[in-house]
């Protein structure tokens, strides 16, 4: 009986489902709050990727305090300073905003990607539009082995202030080099300017994708299929003479900021609908580090691996005085705090050739009696920071630890530690778990780790640090050898009720996989769509609802 009514069940089912949709909407962003939603948009890191024509994406790695785009009136404004001033760049580059998705999107056969933004140049008596810029509208995604492979994937709208009446680009890339101009076309909608607002859809297909504006088709591009997973981005940008129809030489930057001129592209919302792959890597990522690979012979050799120190004073009466940061050294001359070890040198790394060693700065006035401090605590570290994608994960960090020929004596204290701080309280230490290393016998290898569940909302933002510190005074010894380190990022099972063969898309694919649950009495968590805590027939109602989408 029971194969019967599960026959009937799937015919009913199939019966349905027939036509590829878009799906559900996944981000349905009107701007109506004070400020970007940080769970749902992230910002650009400063690296290579933030550098493109003569444009400098604002990041919040970069020196100071970051001013993130503006979210008011409801409306977002991206901004274009003609004043750049970071570094080598001041005078040189455009400094400009960029939001992008935190999630990922790629079509499936079954399942179409569509992207509406409604956003317009903003050319006003306190704003005046300039030629030379571009208004960004766009997806974005690298090959699977990026950096070593410089592909992307990406489909643009590109408004241009040249042509602000008239005129704008559309472009496709699909697994193209970053010096490639793409599978470009520049259309014409009847009635178009871009300094106002405008209805900008891309309909992303397996087998098509399609150009709106307005609801009107100007584009419909079968050849070139930029289908891979791509976040979504917005952002505004000038442009080098390789751009030819969007660069304007009236549009420079300007070397100081009593010359600065600000441009904006409005955002009115943004509206992306259909499955949805996952979460880019700006949240925390496993790291690991056996120090192998490193030149021993470089003094720069931690530090650029990412390794970080800093110094404090630990007085009398307990009281604590921050000293400084820097970047972790690698004298192997003169060896101070931080060094790699290695064995053809004379030196014990816990595991294989190389290793890392830790101890105090004996050169501190410290060690020599300052009557104002009773020791000194030396740490390093390497350093993430928490983002709103990172919140309900686990971290794990490891090390192995070897006793060192010179070991802690007196009453110095080694410890490995995981530590979270607070930047918008003075730093203050909202986690620190620590594990005591200062009895770890000479050739006693031991492998150990701290855990801390990242399930507090509070810790978005907040800087994570797990390495390897040292308290000590009197000229106590204080070495001891570290190696294999280890960051572990765990992310807690989700649970899509409906997605029963979990390919993250509720659709008629997972009508067989929820028939053979409900036959096998597997209590599968996708599966109980009525959420009872066990899967039954009273779930296919439920499963019906989900399904088309009720």
């Amino acid at each position: 009986m029971i194969n019967q009514r599960l026959s009937f069940l799937t015919v009913f089912i199939l019966g349905m489902f027939v036509t590829p949709t878009f799906g559900q909407v996944v981000i349905n962003e009107q701007f109506n709050g004070t400020s970007v939603d940080t769970s749902v948009f992230t910002f650009s890191s400063a690296g290579d990727e933030s550098f493109f024509g003569r444009t400098q994406l604002n990041s919040p790695d970069l020196p100071g305090a970051f001013n993130a785009p503006e979210v008011s009136g409801g409306t977002l404004k991206l901004r274009l300073h003609t004043h750049n001033p970071f570094g080598a760049a001041a005078g040189n580059l455009f400094l400009a905003d960029e939001i992008r998705t935190r999630q990922q999107f790629a079509p499936t056969p079954t399942s179409g990607n569509s992207y509406e933004i409604r956003a317009r140049f903003v050319d006003d008596a306190a704003n005046p539009l300039s030629p030379g810029l571009v208004g960004g509208l766009f997806t974005f995604g690298v090959d699977a082995d990026f950096p070593n492979t410089f592909e992307r994937d990406e489909i643009d709208f590109e408004l241009l202030s040249n042509t602000p009446q008239g005129s704008l680009l559309t472009n496709v890339f699909d697994d193209q080099n970053f010096v490639s101009s793409g599978n470009g076309l520049v259309v014409f909608p009847p009635n178009y300017d871009s300094t106002e607002f405008n209805d900008y859809r891309i309909d992303v297909n397996t087998d098509s994708i399609r150009f709106f504006i307005n609801d009107l088709l100007v584009r419909e591009e079968l050849t070139t299929l930029a289908i891979e997973a791509q976040d979504f981005r917005l952002n505004i940008n000038a442009p080098d003479p390789s751009f030819d129809i969007a660069f304007s030489n009236a549009l420079q930057p300007t070397a100081s900021a009593a010359l600065n001129e600000t441009f904006i592209l409005e955002v009115d919302s943004l509206v992306i609908s259909g499955p949805a792959s996952g979460i880019p890597d700006e949240q925390l990522t496993g790291f690991f580090e056996d120090f192998e690979g490193l030149d021993r012979t470089d003094p720069n050799a931690l530090a650029n691996a990412g390794w970080q120190g800093a110094a404090a004073g630990l007085t009398p009466t307990g009281g604590f005085q921050f000293f400084a940061s820097f970047d972790a050294p690698n004298n192997i001359d003169a060896p101070q705090l931080s060094v790699i070890s290695d064995t053809a040198s004379g030196g014990a790394p816990p595991v294989g050739n190389q290793g890392l060693v830790v101890f105090s700065d004996y050169n501190s006035d410290i060690h020599s009696g300052n009557p104002a401090f009773q020791s000194l605590i030396i740490s390093i570290f390497q350093e993430r920071t928490i983002s709103a994608a990172d919140i309900g994960n686990t971290i794990e960090f490891s090390w192995i630890a070897d006793g060192n020929p010179a070991p802690p004596t007196g009453d110095t204290l080694t410890e490995a530690f995981l530590l979270t701080l607070d930047p918008n309280n003075n730093f203050v230490a909202t986690n620190d778990l620590a594990f005591n290393t200062t009895a770890t016998a000479d050739g006693a290898l031991a492998l150990n780790s701290l855990t801390l569940d990242l399930t507090d909302p509070l810790l978005e933002g907040q800087i994570l640090q797990f390495g390897f510190r040292n308290t000590a005074g009197g000229f106590n010894g204080s070495a001891v050898d570290y190696d294999n380190v280890q960051l572990t990022v765990t992310s807690p099972p989700i649970c899509v009720l409906g997605d029963v063969n979990v390919d993250g898309i509720v659709n008629f694919l997972d009508i067989s996989p929820f028939i053979s649950v409900l036959s096998s009495g597997t209590n599968q968590c996708e599966a109980d769509c009525n959420q009872s805590g066990e899967v039954d027939f009273l779930d296919i109602a439920a499963f019906i609802a989900i399904l088309s989408g009720s």
